[in-house]
């Protein structure tokens, strides 16, 4: 991943962020035009038409940064190039509803066209007792492209309360910032652009003025979860990075418990794990009697508790640290069907 000299840091980053807040108000002006907006419905808490620009506003502002360092043929520019997929289906999907099948393909095909053009993939699982180093061989890109799309929905899925996705992501972005700092002491601009834009988005996001508010969209989410879900498995491969593999199940500690919640509900419900419905963790959170500001800083608590569980893990054996995950998201599960009285 590319880097910027730090005489340079402080004006590039002043100048993008200025460029991402004026693109936030210019896209807001334009959705409430082009009836890119989120309406209220008994299901949401909102209460007028909210444009679906937040995501779609972070994601150009990452074009722009590809296009200053003419980095299009690097990783970080195929990553973001072919993420565009996901965010013109996440668009569309935003204006008309796109059946779960295409989304499926056209992520998968995202996906696989990042894995030939930049050769990132999972090469491994761990190191695990008896079996020893679990390497996937050729099975690692349809492993890859599974993980990839998982992640991409899962963020897609928990985007239900304003300041969750925002919020999962940054926290993501800003540990994988973190970790790189410490093993090469150098500052990630693109990461840093990403906490900077994500920032701005929550800004709105969680402004307490109706008129002033944006929502990611299925373009963000979905869009920014592809995103991050390469960056983890880039980081986590690179040479300069000690962090095993099963750390980044950590990184994505509620995600991957909501979405395997809610598909578990489902299927034991009798109903499809595609269609939307009010069974995710802040849901329960909220029939328990939670505030949505006291649902959203409970759900990054443990997000950012899952993160720090697993940097504390990463100097025990992968099965403890994989065994340990396990265990946290079973008790979160427990936990949300507990509480969950409607």
């Amino acid at each position: 991943m590319d880097m910027i000299p730090s005489e340079n840091l402080i004006v590039s980053s002043v100048l993008l962020l200025i460029f991402n807040g004026s693109l936030v108000l210019s896209l807001k002006f334009l959705a409430l035009r082009i009836d890119l907006l989120d309406y209220p419905s008994e299901r949401k808490t909102h209460v007028l038409p909210t444009p679906l620009v937040g995501g779609l506003a972070v994601y150009l502002t990452l074009c722009a940064l590809v296009a200053i360092n003419n980095d299009w043929g690097s990783d970080i520019g195929m990553i973001i190039t072919f993420a565009g997929l996901i965010v013109l289906i996440g668009l569309v999907d935003d204006f008309i509803t796109v059946r779960w099948p295409i989304r499926l393909i056209v992520q998968s095909t995202a996906a696989l066209c990042v894995i030939s053009t930049t050769n990132i993939v999972v090469i491994n699982l761990g190191n695990y007792p008896i079996v020893g180093l679990v390497e996937l061989g050729w099975v690692g890109a349809a492993f890859t492209i599974f993980s990839v799309t998982c992640t991409a929905n899962s963020f897609n899925l928990v985007d239900g309360i304003d300041g969750l996705c925002g919020g999962l992501i940054l926290l993501v972005v800003t540990a994988l910032q973190t970790i790189s700092y410490v093993h090469s002491g150098q500052i990630n601009f693109y990461f840093l652009t990403l906490v900077g834009s994500i920032s701005i988005f929550l800004f709105f996001n969680l402004s307490q003025n109706p008129k002033r508010k944006i929502f990611m969209g299925d373009a963000g989410s979905a869009g920014l979860g592809f995103i991050v879900s390469f960056l983890i498995i880039a980081q986590l491969s690179s040479e300069h990075i000690s962090l095993p593999p099963p750390f980044a199940l950590w990184l994505l500690l509620v995600p991957i418990a909501d979405t395997l919640f809610v598909i578990w509900k489902r299927i034991r419900g009798g109903r499809s794990i595609f269609q939307p419905g009010s069974d995710h963790f802040h849901h329960c959170l909220r029939a328990k009697g939670y505030s949505q500001s006291k649902t959203l800083a409970v759900l990054l608590t443990i997000a950012f508790l899952g993160i720090i569980g697993g940097l504390l893990f990463n100097s025990e054996d992968d099965v403890i640290s994989v065994c340990m995950f396990m265990i946290v998201v079973f008790c979160l599960m427990k936990y949300a069907e507990v509480n969950k009285t409607s």
